[in-house]
């Protein structure tokens, strides 16, 4: 299976352990990985979008979608072994938060909802699954996708509200749409990836909180 890897940023950067890991595995017998592409622009989902283009002008099946500010290790590649199992196969974010209101240093999961309530504080309903789970969005931290996906689901786009303010990023509009169109989406904890930078609790969870108020896990459907 042809596996494009494609790596949207803001600024051409990426972290030291994604460059490091994308040239072993470009070194792979296993799997046939095609050279990455990496797509500078503002805001995300136009980046997200122009690596898309790209990768529908190859005759790949699979695009790779990870993020520039991630840091893999060797648990990330346990997603290929999902590959035949959905449609869309997403990984274990790790994000570390301090809890501006009791200095509280903790670790989040980020990167996948259901149709419960949104997670509040450290750790989420995500923290305790140890086998590959079936999802309603995610992230595109570290998710692959099947060509067959795209032309069946709209382009990655932002949503605001009436305030202006953003409601889903992106990443989670995208591959909620491609649940309601019928397309499976799968959560594999066991294939990890951490972000690079610390966050706000505060911050991540008001994120949380608008996707699934806007129409994701426990909003409307």
């Amino acid at each position: 299976m042809k596996i494009t890897i494609g790596i949207p940023t803001i600024d051409g950067k990426m972290t030291a352990s994604l460059a490091l890991f994308l040239a072993s595995i470009c070194r792979s017998k296993k799997h046939d990985f095609q050279p990455m592409c990496v797509e500078r622009c503002q805001p995300v989902n136009f980046a997200r979008n122009l690596v898309v283009k790209a990768f529908l002008q190859t005759g790949d099946d699979v695009l790779w979608f990870i993020d520039a500010d991630m840091r893999p290790d060797s648990t990330t590649l346990k997603l290929l072994d999902h590959l035949e199992s959905a449609d869309i196969i997403t990984g274990r974010a790790i994000a570390f938060a301090t809890d501006s209101q009791t200095g509280e240093f903790g670790t989040l999961y980020v990167a996948a909802f259901d149709h419960r309530s949104p997670p509040k504080g450290f750790g989420s309903v995500f923290s305790l699954v140890t086998a590959p789970t079936e999802i309603i969005a995610c992230g595109m931290a570290c998710t692959m996708i099947h060509r067959r996906v795209f032309g069946k689901v709209p382009l990655f786009r932002q949503e605001y509200g009436p305030d202006g303010q953003a409601l889903r990023g992106e990443d989670i509009l995208f591959s909620n749409d491609a649940y309601q169109a019928g397309f499976k989406l799968l959560y594999v904890p066991e294939a990890q990836i951490g972000h690079e930078k610390s966050y706000d609790l505060g911050y991540i969870e008001q994120a949380m909180n608008k996707a699934y108020t806007a129409g994701v896990g426990g909003g409307q459907q």
